[in-house]
């Protein structure tokens, strides 16, 4: 994964910590594994704001580290006892649109059979 990181020429200076709790949309634009096993991880949230977040790839419910770069998340950040907004859950988003019956009618009702 580090090798694939200096390829892509991103330097992640324009980063910064989230330091609001809160569930949020983004974009995980790369990662890089630092010492201690701790994973660095860069994401655009949908409010244009570029963030970077470190985690332990063993700690419960994260999820980032098997999530590839370029994709979609929602990104859940909880305060811990000292008060700091950390990563508690990561869950990729899927985009495949709804095709039961309702949605099929929902769009009949619409004129786009």
């Amino acid at each position: 994964m580090t090798q694939q990181f200096n390829e892509t020429n991103f330097d992640g200076v324009d980063y910064e910590y989230n330091l609001t709790p809160g569930e949020f949309v983004a974009t995980i634009d790369g990662k890089v594994w630092g010492k201690g096993k701790k994973l660095f991880t860069y994401m655009s949230f949908a409010d244009g704001r570029k963030i970077v977040a470190m985690t332990c790839p063993r700690s419960k419910g994260e999820g980032l580290a098997g999530i590839a770069a370029g994709s979609k998340i929602r990104v859940l950040y909880l305060a811990d006892r000292s008060g700091v907004a950390c990563v508690r859950r990561a869950a990729l988003l899927t985009e495949t649109p709804p095709t039961g019956y309702l949605h099929r009618l929902m769009q009949m009702g619409n004129g786009e059979a």
